[in-house]
């Protein structure tokens, strides 16, 4: 896959040059999940006496794998940058100060000579009864501004909401049905799930995702949150702003196409 080609070259040139601490990757590679339209969240752990160095030729590593045609900084310290490669890869190239590595995704260890990754715990995935509820109340409260959109008739902003909406339920679901990975959210969410309720669930609400049928859309997902209320821990619940939710949900059965 064009994917190896390109990690396997990228890091040749970079060890050459003795300049990273270790290098390692993340995302859908890291987790043994790439396709060949998959990405590649690449990163590089540096000194700092050698992060200047490593930003100056980071565009010489990356065209040891193939021309460039578009290159996109992402932040204002230069340590993120995304690049598209002619052949159409995506290629993520991330800069990390040692010290800054503590707690990171899935990762893949790529070049590591002095075993510093080993040190490094993966970030966990899951959610904490607290994180849960800074979920669902941040879902509840949402739904008041679609309602105040779709009141006003604001049809595309009523769509960009639900969607946004919809990711905090796939968080939710996941959740229930994929506790280690509910921070993915949608992101494989439908390869990650097992029970056939749960792919039913979610596909019934993905197929309401349309501009006519908004409405439709959040009055299902806040019916499945209610569902789920019975199974959830002690220590979850709560996190849970139940108030909010009777309030939201008064509110949002209230409306009618």
């Amino acid at each position: 896959m064009k994917q190896y080609d390109a990690v396997e070259k990228i890091s040749k040139a970079i060890i050459k040059d003795k300049i990273a601490m270790a290098i390692f990757l993340q995302g859908s590679l890291a987790r043994g999940l790439e396709d060949e339209y998959s990405n590649v969240d690449y990163f590089v752990i540096v000194s700092d006496e050698n992060r200047k160095a490593l930003i100056d030729k980071r565009i010489t590593y990356l065209s040891a794998y193939d021309d460039i045609i578009y290159i996109k900084e992402n932040n204002i310290n230069k340590t993120q940058l995304s690049c598209l490669f002619d052949q159409g890869l995506r290629f993520e190239f991330n800069i990390v100060l040692a010290q800054d590595a503590l707690n990171i995704d899935f990762l893949l260890p790529i070049y590591d000579p002095s075993n510093i990754l080993s040190n490094i715990g993966n970030m966990d995935l899951s959610l904490s009864p607290r994180e849960y509820g800074e979920v669902f109340n941040s879902f509840c409260y949402k739904l008041l501004e679609f309602k105040a959109a779709y009141i006003r008739n604001d049809v595309a902003y009523s769509f960009y909401l639900v969607n946004n909406l919809h990711n905090e339920f796939a968080i939710i679901l996941r959740y229930q049905y994929d506790f280690k990975n509910a921070k993915l959210g949608l992101k494989g969410l439908l390869t990650s799930l097992t029970d056939k309720e749960a792919i039913d669930k979610y596909l019934f609400v993905l197929k309401k995702l349309k501009t006519g049928n908004s409405l439709e859309a959040v009055q299902i997902m806040m019916g499945y949150l209610g569902n789920y209320f019975d199974v959830l821990s002690i220590a979850v619940s709560s996190n849970i702003n139940f108030d909010l939710y009777d309030y939201t949900k008064k509110e949002i059965l209230s409306l009618h196409d």
